[in-house]
């Protein structure tokens, strides 16, 4: 890990459960970008880790959460965010769909991109959630490369992003998305008001940069594509597995799988909520 990253995690208090010391993504070093975002969203709203959070207050708070989420912009929500978008390499993302139909054929691979090395143990800790996963592009491999070349499930999922405002080119939108879709997924597909969480959460992410919490090491163009692209289609295999989950044995493998891609990144989906706010204490 970077020593950027290092700093960021000892800012954040916590050892996130993976290292990627001296890693490359295209010739590039790998910057932890997927924990230390994490932590930018969860950190600040941890509560009492004892179990004894203010629950009166909690709920004075989420009594108040449409009225704080409908004023007029604050002076966080109108600063700039830096650049999160990026230029897409065609070999990045073609390194990076392999990597990804060897992960859910269950295939064992010294070297794989980072982001996806960091979520890999969570998918094959249970065949049948990365089977979940896997039969969203194809029954085999050929199919899965078809799927994915063809590129419709990245539009769809592009789609779903941008009815909340959001965008699958930018980097810091993607990550929110997928936070939010595993924390939903865990949680037996409980979801608040969509567009509300998304734009709290952006404004989270400025206050972040802002210096009022920990924020996401800056990152290059091929970083932020490595990450936003792996990011995303783990995103969208996941939220089309859960719409069409139809037994309640897949889903409780989707919602125990989701439960450990988050475990990941140092999310605790049983420790937190997600309010219009974003995420909060329970």
């Amino acid at each position: 890990m970077t020593t950027t990253g290092k700093a960021l995690l000892a800012t954040a208090l916590l050892a996130l459960p993976m290292a990627h010391a001296h890693a490359q993504v295209d010739g590039m070093p790998y910057v932890d970008a997927v924990g230390a975002y994490t932590q930018s969203q969860i950190m600040r709203h941890r509560g009492d880790e004892s179990g004894k959070a203010d629950r009166a207050k909690q709920q004075r708070d989420t009594r108040k959460t449409t009225v704080l989420a409908t004023r007029p912009a604050t002076s966080a929500s109108s600063r700039p965010l830096p650049d999160l978008t990026f230029a897409r390499s065609p070999r990045i993302t073609t390194t990076i769909h392999a990597a990804l139909m060897d992960v859910l054929s269950g295939r064992d691979a010294a070297a794989r991109p980072k982001t996806l090395a960091m979520f890999a143990p969570g998918i094959a800790s249970s065949p049948a959630f990365r089977d979940l996963l896997a039969r969203q592009l194809g029954a085999d491999r050929a199919q899965m490369s078809k799927t994915l070349q063809s590129g419709a499930l990245q539009r769809q999922y592009g789609q779903y992003l941008a009815t909340s405002g959001y965008s699958a080119g930018n980097v810091g939108d993607v990550q929110n998305a997928f936070l939010v879709d595993l924390w939903s997924v865990a949680n037996g597909g409980a979801m608040p008001d969509r567009k509300l969480v998304y734009s709290a959460m952006r404004n989270r992410l400025r206050d972040a940069y802002a210096g009022n919490g920990p924020a996401p090491p800056a990152m290059d163009n091929a970083q932020k594509q490595e990450t936003a692209e792996t990011v995303a289609l783990l995103g969208a295999l996941l939220h089309r597995a859960w719409r069409t989950a139809d037994t309640a044995a897949d889903r409780a493998t989707l919602r125990a799988g989701a439960t450990a891609l988050g475990q990941r990144v140092g999310m605790d989906v049983r420790a937190l909520a997600l309010t219009e706010r974003g995420f909060v204490s329970r």
